[in-house]
């Protein structure tokens, strides 16, 4: 799929489909500095990495690369 990556959900959406790398979204609506984009987006990508860990965990996946491509097979 197209598009950036704003939750966990949609990069477990892409990793299923078949995607390796995943974008997170690149525009946060709304921010007026550079610097509290760069902030705000860190912190994004912190949540998303502990939802995508605790969805690991829960589901005993250990790596990733066990979920790519699972929707397409």
């Amino acid at each position: 799929g197209v598009g950036g990556v704003n939750s966990a959900e949609t990069a477990l959406e892409k990793f299923q489909a078949g995607a390796k790398v995943v974008q997170i979204v690149s525009g946060i609506r709304g921010v007026l500095t550079l610097r509290k984009a760069i902030f705000e987006q860190g912190k994004l990508l912190g949540k998303i990495n502990r939802e995508l860990v605790n969805w690991m965990d829960r589901e005993g996946v250990t790596n990733i690369s066990e979920v790519v491509g699972s929707n397409a097979r």
